[in-house]
């Protein structure tokens, strides 16, 4: 009974799996620190942004680590 259960179980695995990579992307890493851990989220002008040492600093750390865990 255990083995006739396992493939429909797997295909529903595998159908959610799908459905939340496409409901949830991921935020890229400019966003990231400011989506998640900026107090002035929405409030701060482009230059500001643009300039912000967190995000900077932070983009930097996300892409040197996928440099090596590439």
């Amino acid at each position: 009974m255990e083995n006739a259960l396992t493939p429909p179980i797997r295909v529903l695995g595998n159908v959610w799996k799908r459905w939340m990579r496409w409901w949830i992307d991921e935020v890229p890493d400019d966003l990231a620190r400011c989506q998640f851990d900026c107090e002035k989220i929405n409030n701060c002008s482009k230059t500001e942004w643009e300039s912000c040492q967190l995000r900077l600093d932070y983009v930097a750390m996300l892409q040197e680590s996928r440099k090596i865990q590439a």
